[in-house]
């Protein structure tokens, strides 16, 4: 074994963990604040994921390609490294968890913060 190979291996593990974490935020920021154009659907031509979802999973695949260019060219395109694969793809999956059993778990599509706030806004 390679001397500091473990240090790799944690590095790349805590980018993916990283990413995973904002995937999963970033979703749920999105759908609970109902952000308006990314939480919408269908602007990209599929009317089964939001905008937001959409958007996220081009950036993380053109990402992980640029990456995987940048391993086999060594340079780097639109500022994607190599070093960038491991935390896009902890982003693709964690927006995946979240969309496919997180969500659902917690209820969170059940909320609505205007609905909520609307309560305590006085009546003109």
């Amino acid at each position: 074994m390679v001397n500091g190979s473990g240090n790799v291996y944690a590095n790349i593990f805590s980018k993916f963990l990283f990413g995973l974490g904002a995937g999963v935020v970033a979703d749920a920021l999105v759908e609970v604040t109902k952000f308006p154009l990314l939480n919408d659907s269908g602007l990209f031509g599929n009317a089964q994921m939001s905008n937001f979802e959409t958007l996220s999973y081009a950036i993380g695949v053109g990402g992980i390609t640029a990456g995987a260019v940048d391993v086999f060219t060594g340079r780097s395109i639109l500022g994607f490294s190599k070093d960038l694969i491991p935390f896009l793809a902890g982003y693709i999956v964690g927006i995946q968890n979240y969309e496919g059993w997180i969500a659902d778990k917690l209820g969170i599509r059940s909320f609505d913060p205007y609905a909520t706030v609307k309560g305590f806004i006085p009546q003109i």
